[in-house]
């Protein structure tokens, strides 16, 4: 498990150095509020941004609202609130309202932490693929590594 993290850290980090002309530019950096009006950027960005908008990397924190974990045993989901968070990676799609740039969707993959309120437990490991759509609400799956079962998340999207 460790040699996955760190062979997917290098890739992410392979991307990130060469960011310079790609759509990694600015990964860790907010999206220029002049994205739309400013002709380097729209130059840069290679396409007409006001008539197709703009796809980017950028980097994401995930807050899980509920989780819903399949329990084998009982053939059940269960339900938990605020169980889970973690960073990761998202390609946005980002177009002009009011003259500022705004998300209107985006696909994420997430590595979140789960942990439980209730007991000292060990923290279990999740990889999630979402979308989010309208700016902030996250919606996906993906598997917890911790018991060994899929997992659907609800929840809003931190995004940088």
């Amino acid at each position: 498990m460790k040699k996955l993290i760190i062979v997917c850290m290098l890739i992410v980090g392979s991307f990130v150095a060469n960011a310079q002309t790609s759509p990694f530019k600015g990964f860790f950096k907010p999206v220029e509020n002049d994205l739309f009006t400013n002709p380097d950027v729209m130059k840069f960005r290679g396409v007409d941004t006001l008539k197709t908008g703009v796809w980017m990397f950028k980097f994401d924190a995930e807050i899980t609202a509920v989780q819903l974990l399949y329990n084998k045993t009982d053939k059940k989901w269960t339900a938990s609130p605020l169980s889970s968070a973690g960073p990761g990676i998202g390609y946005r799609h980002y177009i002009q309202y009011n003259g500022k740039p705004y998300c209107n969707f985006g696909v994420n993959l997430l590595a979140l932490v789960g942990y439980d309120w209730t007991e000292v437990s060990t923290a279990n490991l999740s990889l999630v693929t979402t979308v989010t759509f309208l700016d902030y609400i996250n919606v996906g799956g993906g598997y917890n590594f911790g018991e060994k079962s899929p997992m659907i998340i609800m929840g809003a999207i931190v995004k940088f």
